[in-house]
């Protein structure tokens, strides 16, 4: 059965280039297959050969090269990814305080809210590039 193809998430994978398998953390994977159906942006997919599990890479268009080599970057296209990573850090910043505050409440409000905290740390974890 085919593996269900997902947005690949984590800082380690983001940070190798999208090489690194963001399921089990394999370098063993092919990537390729770019398709660009959405305005600034490209999808390239990849597979772990060790886990077997697929995903797709996006990369934002900042710019190109043109035949002698001189770059032409698109810097609002630059600000807007600075802007999102300034989002993302924010966000797992909330994620962490509401599991900490989670961590102070009583056992019977926790069992009551078990689900929503277990989906929080699994978000969490998920943003982190962890493996869940």
């Amino acid at each position: 059965m085919p593996q269900e193809n997902v947005w690949a998430t984590g800082p380690e994978h983001c940070e190798n280039g999208g090489t690194t398998c963001p399921y089990c953390g394999s370098k063993n994977t092919e990537t390729g297959g770019s398709e660009g159906n959405y305005p600034g942006q490209l999808i390239d997919g990849g597979h772990c050969l060790d886990c077997g599990k697929t995903w797709g890479n996006l990369y934002n268009i900042a710019g190109w090269y043109d035949e002698e080599d001189k770059l032409h970057e698109d810097t609002e296209q630059m600000d807007e990814a600075e802007r999102l990573k300034e989002v993302n850090a924010a966000l797992l910043e909330a994620l962490e305080s509401n599991l900490q505050a989670w961590e102070g409440e009583e056992d019977s409000v926790k069992e009551e809210h078990a689900d929503l905290i277990e989906e929080t740390r699994s978000a969490l974890a998920k943003a982190r590039g962890e493996v869940v």
